[in-house]
């Protein structure tokens, strides 16, 4: 009863606060109007919750109070599911939830909020005549919303927040150092001692990761032959620039495009300004249209240019959708695009290209076409991301929102942003492009595709097995003697690391594979793992060390960690000098940022549990009615 009159009398706070810790603030577009003029909803059941059918009309009415919440800046926090139909059924189990556990939201305090937040009467009467609901019904619809977001605000209080051991720990985490000696080795530089593997050998080493994608930890080397998703795509453009002296501008147009855009043409006072400041930049004056026409017809071309270029492949567009459609009960034609794009090369500088096969962040670094973007089912989805939504490599699910699109169909028309002469991005050139193939993920069909890749990455593992000998019988030495002297005792293992007639680099460069031995003492290593010089990140190896502070020491007292940073190619041998200590008053003057640190962390966290449509069916026991799509596997 505490917890609940002390949120009470705080409930305006807590939401204020945690919705501006949200970050990411959930809105409804308005569509009050369409649910005011038409009734979107039926009767097909949905699912079953707290016993009882939820039809998709019981979706329309939830997202119809979201979108009268959502008009006066009262919001849930974001759904994460994978569909559209699961967020709108996901709202929905939102609301009932709250529901369920008694937590309401009555008429006369929803007008009470109302009124403490200003909000006009004439407002109120509008939404009604566009909703056609009572005043009652919209308060209940807010009442709802708000019931939901309290209950969020209810369960956030009770999941956040730290003891005072947990948060010293976390300080402890986080800021500890200990002082260390580390020698490195360097997978790479022992390469020239591996000798040349036998057929048999990379057979053996293809079979292994043949079918696997590079995933190589701290701990271990794991190799990946398998090769991604790939299209080969095509596509007709025309770059603005290629007919910009073909434009013609007149008089008119200069005329409208200068009234436009009278800030791009200024000029300097001439002669001295009494009013300016010493130094001070001269003041710039608005120039007239005759001093400026040069540059305004210029300026003025390029834009033309740029709205021509678009609309000729808007209407190349236009075409090669016509002819897909009539083809499509049989293959469309292979040179569908090669034909439009010598039928319009008349009017402009056609470009047409085949890429591939390409996979997804090949495609992305693609100039222009990498960066060009369309908007379908009103999100902005990348051409890249658009390329591989097609049918075999992706399935079409349920009311996906970004449409599936079949080998050799035209995309969306894609466009490239460009700043502008005030730096704002604008559109720039458009550009048609359509797959022409999809080559779903696979194995290589054979050892001879990457048969080089293989070869060096074989020699790799044995350097990366030679440098793991090397380190440990390197800490066992240390072990006994001291890091410092055990590398300089390590003459055999500085020659393998010392190329022939190795010569020092005329400029600073990155320290030898021999030096790299040292040992070094870096400034800073902490339980937390931050980067180490000549190493990297290495959380591991942080764990490792403080862990041994703890462990007995040998017979000769040192403590002394012999571990592989695989990834980064490295093993490291460290020996530990001494944990530095922590003070109490160290951690009482960072206590307050730390805290606010982690109960934003925490918060964020809880937020997208909280909102996690898997989560969210769990919570309620939400039993869904909707047919399985196809390739669905049944519950276990």
């Amino acid at each position: 009863m505490k917890l609940t009159r002390k949120l009470r009398e705080n409930s305006r706070v807590l939401i204020l606060i945690v919705m501006a810790m949200l970050l990411v603030v959930f809105l409804i577009q308005d569509v009050i109007h369409t649910f005011g003029t038409a009734d979107t909803g039926t009767n097909e059941p949905v699912a079953q919750v707290f016993g009882r059918t939820v039809r998709l009309v019981d979706l329309d009415g939830a997202d119809q109070a979201l979108s009268i919440a959502a008009g006066l800046r009262i919001s849930l926090p974001p759904v994460n599911a994978d569909n559209q139909l699961d967020a709108r059924l996901g709202r929905y189990l939102l609301m009932a939830e709250a529901e369920q556990l008694g937590i309401r939201v009555p008429r006369e305090q929803v007008v009470q909020m109302l009124e403490a937040n200003q909000v006009p009467g004439a407002y109120l009467e509008n939404l009604r005549d566009r909703t056609h609901m009572s005043l009652d019904a919209i308060y209940d619809a807010i009442g709802r919303v708000v019931a939901a977001r309290n209950l969020f605000g209810y369960q956030l209080e009770a999941a956040v927040g730290e003891s005072l051991p947990r948060m010293e720990q976390l300080y402890q985490q986080q800021n500890q150092n200990a002082s260390v000696e580390l020698s490195v080795i360097d997978d790479k530089a022992l390469l020239r001692h591996v000798g040349e593997p036998t057929e048999e050998q990379l057979v053996e080493h293809f079979e292994k990761y043949k079918d696997k994608a590079p995933a190589h930890s701290e701990s271990e080397l794991a190799f990946g032959y398998r090769i991604p998703d790939r299209v080969r795509v095509e596509i007709l453009t025309v770059d603005p620039a290629e007919i910009q002296t073909k434009v013609r501008i007149s008089k008119r147009e200069a005329q409208a495009f200068y009234d436009s855009n009278r800030q791009r043409y200024m000029k300097s006072v001439e002669g001295p300004s009494p009013e300016a400041d010493a130094g001070a930049a001269p003041p710039q004056i608005q120039m007239t249209f005759e001093e400026a026409e040069p540059r305004v017809r210029e300026d003025a071309r390029a834009a033309k240019a740029i709205e021509e270029a678009q609309r000729l492949v808007n209407e190349m567009y236009d075409e090669c959708r016509r002819g897909f459609d009539a083809n499509a009960a049989t293959e469309p034609s292979a040179g569908l695009f090669a034909a439009v794009a010598a039928k319009y090369a008349g009017r402009g500088a056609v470009a047409r290209r085949e890429l591939g096969p390409l996979d997804q962040t090949s495609l992305r670094r693609e100039p222009g076409i990498g960066r060009a973007q369309a908007t379908v089912a009103r999100q902005t989805v990348g051409a890249a991301d658009l390329a591989f939504r097609v049918v075999g490599l992706v399935q079409p699910a349920g009311e996906d929102d970004v449409s599936v699109l079949k080998v050799n169909e035209p995309a969306p028309v894609l466009i490239e942003m460009r700043p502008d002469a005030e730096g704002q991005p604008r559109p720039y050139q458009a550009y048609l492009m359509r797959v022409t193939q999809a080559l779903p993920a696979g194995p290589p069909a054979s050892l001879e595709e990457v048969r080089d890749q293989v070869t060096a990455d074989w020699k790799l593992a044995r350097a990366h097995e030679l440098a793991g000998e090397h380190a440990r019988a390197l800490a066992d030495a240390a072990r006994r003697d001291g890091l410092k002297a055990a590398v300089e005792a390590a003459t055999q293992l500085k020659e393998l690391l010392t190329p022939p007639a190795e010569s020092e680099p005329a400029t600073p460069g990155p320290a030898s594979p021999a030096a790299l031995l040292g040992p070094t003492t870096p400034p800073n290593f902490r339980r937390q793992g931050t980067p180490i010089p000549n190493v990297g990140l290495a959380p591991e190896l942080s764990e490792k060390v403080f862990a041994i502070a703890t462990q007995p020491a040998g017979e000769s007292g040192r403590r002394v960690v012999c571990a592989p940073v695989a990834k980064n190619f490295k093993w490291v041998v460290a020996e530990l000098r001494e944990i530095q200590p922590m003070y109490l008053g160290d951690f009482d003057a960072k206590r307050a940022t730390l805290q606010r640190s982690r109960q934003f962390n925490q918060q964020l966290e809880f937020m997208q549990e909280w909102g996690d449509f898997d989560n969210i069916c769990a919570r309620t026991g939400m039993v869904s009615l909707l047919p399985k799509s196809a390739g669905e596997p049944e519950p276990q």
